[in-house]
């Protein structure tokens, strides 16, 4: 009780103020009809069935490698991508310490915040002509920063100005609609048998120059 000043500057007099504390024990992510999210957060979390989560090791021409997380368990203040059905999807905060992965290039901001860019160039997750990837982040007319969304992940590559985004290359395999070769007609295929053939026209997995490649 007793005169107490808000925010605003008003005074209340004799109105007390009350606060609830409620102990926060997972995180809600969204994961939109295009079946991905990006996320990062300062905690360690636990991954809910029925979703798969990657970070990223490097980039191979227009691709970025994504590895899948298999402990089930995603460490804190790491920058992953998600791929699930469209939803949210609560993730449990575990007290568990959980190892760093060492090799990941995603990075992530807890709140909404201003990346200075400097000499890089900087991807957020989005699509591109039906293509789920990292796509250059802009901010403006302004090159040097951007604004990254809090609870987000992206990542910046020194030297990748060229590169107007990369597409997802889940354990080196990608779709057979985004591979492309100088010349098809000099493409060695094999079976995963390691059987050469000579086209790819039964679903599943083939080695195509080296490259997995997946026909659905």
């Amino acid at each position: 009780k007793g005169n107490y000043t808000d925010a605003a500057g008003g005074t209340n007099n004799d109105n007390g103020y009350c606060f609830n504390l409620e102990a926060v024990t997972a995180l809600p992510v969204t994961v939109t009809a295009a079946g991905y999210a990006s996320f990062y957060a300062p905690v360690a979390l636990e991954i809910p069935e029925g979703v798969e989560v990657f970070y990223a090791t490097e980039t191979k021409g227009d691709y970025v490698s994504l590895v899948k997380i298999e402990s089930g368990k995603i460490p804190a203040e790491t920058g992953v991508i998600i791929k699930a059905a469209e939803g949210t999807y609560d993730f449990a905060i575990t007290s568990e310490k959980v190892a760093k992965i060492d090799d990941n290039i995603f990075m992530g901001t807890v709140e909404k915040q201003v990346v200075t860019k400097g000499t890089s160039s900087c991807y957020v997750l989005g699509i591109k002509d039906d293509k789920v990837g990292m796509y250059n982040a802009v901010n403006g007319e302004d090159v040097t920063t951007f604004i990254n969304a809090g609870h987000k992940a992206y990542m910046c590559l020194v030297g990748g100005a060229g590169s107007a985004g990369y597409r997802f290359d889940f354990d080196g395999t990608t779709g057979i609609t985004e591979v492309e070769t100088e010349n098809a007609d000099d493409a060695v295929i094999y079976d995963l048998t390691g059987r050469r053939v000579q086209d790819m026209n039964r679903a599943g997995i083939y080695i195509v120059n080296g490259k997995k490649v997946l026909v659905k």
